[in-house]
């Protein structure tokens, strides 16, 4: 009989790269085997990954994330989404 150990990754991550930027991140996986010949998985294998940097005007989001509208009358909606995500803020300077 073979004997299958089964183990589960929650990595948080938050802090400052400078004064400025900062960021977030998760990375989840709930079934990660042990494996003898200490094979390491695909980033694509985790069950949940999100990477957040941000600045004051800026932010982008990478991996799993949540969509939703912002107190919209018309066309609410909340979904679930894989990819990439920036929000940012015009700065207008004039001369």
């Amino acid at each position: 009989q073979d004997v299958v150990l089964n183990s589960s990754l929650n990595l948080q991550l938050s802090g400052n790269i400078s004064n400025e930027i900062e960021i977030t991140a998760a990375l989840t996986d709930n079934n990660i085997p042990i494996q003898p010949e200490g094979n390491t998985q695909q980033i694509q294998e985790f069950d949940k990954v999100f990477i957040q940097v941000g600045s004051k005007n800026h932010k982008i989001i990478l991996g799993d994330y949540d969509a939703q509208s912002f107190n919209r009358y018309f066309m609410r909606f909340y979904k679930r989404l894989q990819g990439i995500s920036y929000r940012g803020k015009v700065i207008r300077r004039t001369a």
